[in-house]
């Protein structure tokens, strides 16, 4: 039973990693939320939708927002990002530098 829990712990931390490795560099990122994430005109889920980007859409991080937000559970900051001729905020947490499968 020991063994689990630090599996699952030790599990729980090398998921969590990359996300907080990788949330304050810019360039190349791709959305991994599964169901698309949405490009909003300012940090902010009470902020006006612009666009939905798809799930592996290929986009450009161009700064973070200075506060977190709490959403689904996880607090990550807001990221300015550059999809085609869309540039607003989304939310960092569903933002990876690996594209997903």
């Amino acid at each position: 039973m020991i063994n689990k829990i630090i599996f699952l712990i030790i599990l729980g931390i090398y998921c969590i990693t990359p996300v907080f490795s990788a949330d304050r560099e810019t360039g190349k990122f791709y959305v991994t939320a599964k169901q698309g994430l949405n490009i909003r005109p300012e940090p902010g889920k009470g902020s006006i939708v612009i666009v939905k980007m798809p799930h592996g859409a290929q986009i450009e991080i161009l700064e973070y927002s200075k506060e977190e937000e709490e959403i689904d559970g996880n607090k990550a900051p807001w990221a300015k990002v550059k999809y085609k001729k869309y540039t607003g905020w989304a939310f960092s947490l569903y933002l990876s530098k690996e594209q997903p499968k």
